[in-house]
């Protein structure tokens, strides 16, 4: 559960109340039949179109620009961003004065003081938002709205028993407005941990009205909660099918559609979550959550395509991993593959399997190895690599991939052996290993052998100064440069 309470913080519940806004679609205690130039104003308004509804406020009269209806749609088109205002906080603090003053020109304007009271609990200034919302409430009891601006406020504050309350009195007046529901969703799924039926509500408030402020996005991201919930729980396929319904609602949503891609990774759709994940990177190419899980996934299907004898697919998965370049993947093997398949050229051998020679028998063995060792299997991948080693010992790739597997099988020792014979071979046959350096360096550093973690940086940076700037070699420099707890200054114990 702890993992959910992050992700609600990291979503900002704060700043989706704000979405729930008080928007100007009630009604108006003391307002008339509408002029055709505040219909047309309102509709400039309600589709965020600031500069429309100022260019027609320009066009009023100089007795008619202190009206209140003109003087509350200025506000709200100078808050869409409308207009040479200056700053976000310079905006607000005009629409507050145009707003008071459309008040005392027309002190039952509720809308006006709807939209005040938002503006005010925005800024945390709660207490003078609940004071005009408490003034329209007494001065138009039947208006619902003021109820739902008062809930709103005590849920900004986590009053929940008071919100409760006044949500209740705004819904007896209207219990099919979506605003009131929607509230109301947002109190049980987030405050009273219902989740289930706040999810109900949410929905029921967006069958009754799409459109309502902050709709889409409060019942996306609370089934992006609950879809992780799920997950937590290893419901795989619930926790797919809350994401796919949050993304009808909001197709763009990166927190949706990043999870989609996983889900459906995890659940044995590679394919369909690479399509979702090249979609998502390049809608989101600074994205270095969803870019690693890319190169991670190009890599796993280009190996079950190549094991499965469709090698022109995969060393085209296997180059588009090589172009991504993404943080925290490992490309050496595939690098060494597409390195083998240019050396060996575009022509493909034949014959039947018992004719094949040595090298390409270990060149198979080196890819199922790479593969296995892909999906954390470990010892099945030293047997491989061994295998291929056995046929083909020159291969500094192959040398790397047997490094990695025997670190992760805990034989730390002779991981470090072979990823120093790849090390070596690859500056004997001018090959660029950089992620050997790297992993060494991290082994050595891991061992308490920092003298040789030092020297592998050293080599790295002098082979690849273009690289010198890595996270991992820095991190490791900074590590280095600190005093360990306790240390006398005793040389490094050297390597068996």
């Amino acid at each position: 559960m702890e993992c959910i309470k992050v992700f609600v913080a990291y979503l900002g519940l704060i700043g989706l109340l704000s979405l729930l806004q008080l928007t100007s679609c009630g009604h108006d205690s003391t307002a008339g039949t509408r002029s055709d130039l505040e219909i047309e104003l309102e509709a400039c308004l309600q589709r965020s179109d600031g500069a429309a509804a100022l260019a027609l406020l320009e066009g009023l009269a100089d007795e008619d620009q202190n009206q209140a209806f003109a003087l509350h749609a200025r506000g709200r088109a100078i808050l869409l961003g409308a207009g040479d205002y200056g700053t976000a906080e310079a905006r607000r603090a005009t629409a507050e004065s145009l707003y008071r003053k459309a008040l005392e020109s027309n002190p039952g304007a509720s809308k006006v003081l709807l939209d005040l009271a938002r503006l005010l609990a925005d800024q945390g200034r709660w207490v003078e938002g609940m004071t005009l919302l408490e003034r329209g409430r007494r001065a138009d009891p039947q208006n619902p709205r003021f109820a739902f601006g008062i809930a709103r406020i005590y849920l900004t504050v986590s009053e929940v028993e008071e919100a409760q309350r006044a949500l209740e009195d705004g819904l007896a007046l209207a219990p099919e407005s979506a605003e009131g529901l929607l509230l109301e969703g947002v109190l049980l799924f987030d405050y009273l941990a219902q989740h289930d039926k706040g999810l109900a509500v949410l929905r029921r408030a967006l069958s009754l009205d799409s459109e309502v402020a902050g709709g889409r996005e409060t019942l996306s991201r609370s089934l992006a909660l609950m879809a992780r919930m799920l997950e937590s729980q290893d419901d795989k396929a619930g926790a797919l099918a809350l994401v796919t319904e949050g993304l009808r609602w909001r197709p763009d949503d990166p927190v949706l559609c990043l999870d989609r891609a996983r889900l459906l990774i995890q659940g044995g759709d590679l394919e369909g979550g690479l399509d979702a994940l090249r979609r998502f990177c390049r809608a989101e190419p600074k994205n270095d959550e969803a870019a690693t899980l890319l190169g991670s996934t190009l890599i796993s299907v280009g190996y079950k395509k190549l094991i499965g004898g469709k090698q022109p697919q995969a060393l085209a998965l296997f180059e588009e991993a090589v172009v991504l370049a993404a943080k925290d993947v490992d490309l050496t093997a595939v690098t060494g593959i597409l390195d083998e398949h240019r050396r060996a050229g575009a022509t493909a051998e034949v014959g039947e399997p018992h004719e094949k020679d040595a090298s390409r028998l270990a060149r198979e063995l080196f890819v199922e190895g790479s593969h296995l060792l892909e999906e954390g299997r470990a010892e099945e991948a030293v047997a491989k690599l061994e295998a291929s080693l056995g046929l083909l010992p020159g291969n500094p790739f192959a040398h790397h991939q047997l490094g990695l597997a025997l670190v992760l099988s805990q034989k730390l020792d002779e991981g470090e052996r072979q990823l120093r014979e790849a090390i070596r071979l690859a500056e004997e046959l001018e090959v660029d290993l950089p992620e050997a350096y790297i992993k060494l360096a991290e082994l050595s550093f891991r061992l308490g052998r920092t003298e040789a973690c030092r020297d592998c940086l050293t080599s790295f940076e002098r082979r690849f100064p273009e690289r010198a700037q890595d996270y991992r070699v820095t991190s490791l420099r900074s590590l280095l440069a600190e005093p360990a707890a306790g240390s006398k200054g005793t040389p490094d114990e050297e390597p068996d």
